[in-house]
């Protein structure tokens, strides 16, 4: 079944999977149809789901069409706990939303299906929404893979996307006119576009995009005031 975690005013929601003692194994998935919905902050922290429609999951969002599945009018935290397996992905299907910071560290791959889109409606320009993938010790190759249609919409906030494998681009929007609107980061990997077709990946139509990553950057769009690429 499907249920509703809710919370008004100023009050957290804050769901770890995998304790006392943690062995890697427990995880969170949140169903088609389910919601948490909080009036200040999600913090989320999960292994690994057994039974998950997707293997090796620590949070597994699933979708809702336009529906949120997570929603916070403060900041949204997902991370994997410190017993979480190096070989264990992130999987946002669902839409998230919040009216502030948004934080996804994953062990190995971030994977967003075209429903999985992240949406903040900060109009602070220090938010963020930051994505890393492969936090695991060591160069595993970890992924952020953005579906064809996926949208991380920063509103007036940052943009800060980093994996040690290919970084590949749905859409990422942001109003923020820093010169470090949007950070994509890749050590070992490149920047690549997810549907290889013509129309924005990028857009940050009075800020800087910055892109650092070993293997270049494959077809992707830009509409952006500033650019600067370094390929190491």
């Amino acid at each position: 079944g499907t249920g509703t975690v809710q919370t008004t005013g100023a009050n957290d929601i804050t769901l770890t999977a995998d304790t006392g003692p943690a062995d890697g194994a427990g995880g969170i998935w949140v169903q088609t149809g389910g919601l948490i919905d909080s009036g200040q902050n999600i913090v989320l922290n999960g292994s690994d789901i057994i039974a998950a429609a997707t293997a090796d999951a620590g949070i597994d969002i699933q979708a809702n069409g336009a529906i949120a599945v997570l929603d916070a009018a403060g900041t949204i935290d997902l991370n994997h706990n410190a017993a979480t397996a190096d070989t264990t992905d992130m999987v946002i299907n669902g839409l998230i939303t919040s009216g502030s910071s948004v934080t996804v560290e994953s062990r190995n791959d971030i994977i967003m299906g075209v429903d999985g889109d992240i949406t903040s409606t900060t109009v602070t320009a220090t938010d963020a929404i930051t994505l890393t993938a492969d936090t695991a010790a060591g160069a595993l190759g970890g992924i952020v893979d953005m579906a064809d249609g996926t949208i991380v919409n920063a509103g007036a906030g940052l943009i800060d996307i980093n994996a040690d494998g290919n970084i590949d681009l749905g859409l990422v929007t942001t109003s923020n006119s820093t010169a470090g609107a949007v950070n994509l980061n890749s050590d070992n990997g490149a920047i690549t576009d997810a549907d290889g077709a013509a129309g924005a990946d990028v857009t940050a139509s009075t800020g800087g995009l910055v892109i650092t990553a070993e293997q270049g950057v494959v077809d992707i769009e830009t509409e952006v005031a500033q650019l600067n690429v370094t390929n190491n």
